[in-house]
């Protein structure tokens, strides 16, 4: 009784994450424009109808040809309009495919820059630091990100694929007909009820092998990371000196079997035993409808519905094989968008828990006294160690405030929720009297220059690197009067060409120089952004001007009023 009543559950589960699935892929088809997608649909219901058209125009031809063997009347008037109507609907076909693959990838290409941007507005926006360090959402944007590093299907094809559909089920609907007028209506419903049966065995067991796949997930991200450390070029030296080549050959054969074996073992056990069921299916209907063709031609059908009736029932055994253009693209595509949608409900969540501790949209102040620590407190997680306790600290404007310490004495997490991408776990962070936490983060953090120790190097050029969130891309003399702030005039004197030339990550010298890497992380960064209200740096040492500084890891905040 258990199994009877578990196996319709597990069905109607079934059927309604299909149609989950469908109804986000059609919902994201607007991403690529109602106009598109209209031209896709007729596109695809032309490719859809002119092959039964082929079948009715050379069946016609046969027709005519069997009448006359011996050709005594006029073959062009009678054979002619048809062999015409054939030729044009097989020419029209052929030409129309190109434009199906092209209008399919454009599709695909618009839908998934849609994503993407919506990935990105969700990773570098919406979602707060903390979030971003919380290992689950971490797991959410990397499956997200998948796709559109080109490794599986994305969103964009999987809505490509619903539109190249369009024209497989016109194509069965069609040939339905046929049947159904030239044969009789009994045999058109068998057949292409024979043919739904056969597809969506096949798409069901597609599904199975699916959620196979998405359960190794581990298993290939352990081998996709041991097969980049093979292939990149981070990891010369140490293979050199350590001899890890013989290790990282091996490790990279367990990592693979260790994915492919079950992966191997799951789809015969999936797919073959359904495949033979399915077969036999096919083999059924199909062989009722041909033995119904054959009796009917011995008792008087016509040659014209016997040919039309035998190659729309070819026509129709085909349509339960595997579609290359939708089956996988519809199946797997969505997997990214669907992590996409939950990372963005991370994102809003973390996002709206922040803000209801006080988040608010006040202006932002220009500091004129200072900003002040009152007994904070911080803490990563909540149940992780207190970094700070009972901080309390005034950053004076219009000076600048070294803060020295041990590695792990808390200097980064104090300009982390400096630059309110932590909120204090107790305690209070006022500007001039006023609460940081009643600021818009996103006001407040663009106000502000911080170059953390971990802080990315971008492979662009001076000029770019400086003009960098500039809210209208800066001349020549702006850049050069940012650098001059910064006393990064000379750096850039060096240079033979100031706005071409690349970053010292790019230089010459190489990106591990000591020139290069010093003064990008003992200097602050020059920026074009106007106004320059504050500034605020990360430094793995001090200054090398700071002669009475002690040699230990340090961060500095410093800080300009507006204009300063």
């Amino acid at each position: 009784m258990t199994e009877s009543v578990s196996l319709p559950r597990r069905a109607w589960r079934g059927f309604r994450g299909r149609a989950r699935r469908w109804t986000a892929i059609l919902r994201l088809a607007p991403a690529a424009g109602r106009g598109l997608l209209l031209l896709g649909v007729v596109l695809n219901l032309a490719l859809g109808a002119l092959p039964s058209g082929f079948v009715l125009a050379m069946s016609v031809l046969l027709d005519h040809v069997a009448a006359d063997p011996a050709g005594s009347g006029s073959p062009w008037s009678a054979v002619g309009p048809a062999l015409a109507v054939a030729v044009g609907a097989f020419l029209l076909h052929q030409a129309l495919v190109p434009f199906q693959t092209a209008v399919g990838e454009i599709v695909s290409r618009r839908v998934d820059g849609y994503c993407v941007r919506r990935l990105m507005s969700a990773a570098l926006c919406e979602a707060p630091v903390g979030a971003l360090e919380d290992r689950a959402a971490l797991e959410l944007l990397s499956d997200a990100r998948t796709a559109f590093e080109r490794s599986m299907p994305t969103p964009g094809d999987a809505v490509a694929g619903v539109v190249a559909l369009v024209a497989r089920y016109t194509q069965l609907v069609s040939a339905a007909v046929l049947v159904a007028v030239m044969l009789s209506p009994l045999a058109g419903v068998l057949i292409a009820a024979t043919a739904l049966v056969v597809r969506f065995g096949q798409r069901g067991s597609l599904g199975r092998f699916n959620v196979l796949f998405t359960g190794l997930s581990g298993e290939r991200r352990a081998m996709g990371y041991v097969r980049g450390l093979g292939l990149g070029a981070g990891l010369a030296k140490e293979v050199r000196i350590l001899g890890l080549l013989p290790w990282l050959l091996d490790r990279q054969r367990k990592e693979t079997m260790a994915y492919l074996t079950p992966l191997w073992e799951g789809r015969r056990r999936l797919m073959f035993w359904p495949f033979v069921a399915l077969a036999a299916v096919g083999l059924a209907g199909g062989g009722t409808v041909l033995t119904l063709l054959g009796d009917a031609g011995g008792h008087g059908l016509s040659v014209l519905a016997f040919v039309v009736a035998l190659q729309a029932v070819a026509i129709l055994m085909r349509f339960g094989v595997y579609f290359p253009e939708s089956d996988v693209q519809t199946q797997v595509g969505m997997q990214s968008y669907t992590a996409l949608r939950r990372f963005e409900e991370t994102a809003r969540h973390a996002a709206g828990t922040r803000a209801g501790s006080g988040g608010g949209q006040a202006p932002v102040p220009a500091p004129r006294t200072a900003i002040s620590f009152r007994g904070v407190r911080f803490r990563y997680h909540e149940d992780g160690p207190e970094i700070l306790r009972g901080l309390d600290l005034d950053l004076a404007a219009g000076r600048s405030t070294a803060i020295v310490g041990l590695n792990g004495a808390g200097k980064t997490t104090l300009l982390k929720l400096l630059a309110r991408l932590y909120d204090p776990t107790a305690g209070h962070i006022t500007v001039d009297g006023a609460e940081l936490t009643g600021i818009d983060p996103r006001v407040w953090q663009r106000q502000l220059a911080v170059i953390f120790q971990d802080y990315n190097r971008y492979e662009l050029t001076a000029g770019e690197n400086i003009a960098l969130g500039a809210s209208a891309p800066p001349g020549d003399a702006v850049v050069a009067a940012a650098a001059e702030r910064a006393g990064a005039g000379p750096v850039l004197a060096g240079l033979p060409t100031a706005r071409a030339r690349c970053c010292p990550g790019a230089t010459p010298a190489g990106p591990t120089s000591p020139a290069a890497s010093g003064s990008a992380s003992r200097s602050p960064a020059p920026s074009a952004r106007s106004p320059p209200a504050r500034r605020c740096s990360s430094w793995t040492s001090p200054p090398p001007n700071w002669t009475s500084a002690p040699r230990s890891s340090s961060s500095t905040a410093s800080w300009r009023p507006p204009g300063g």
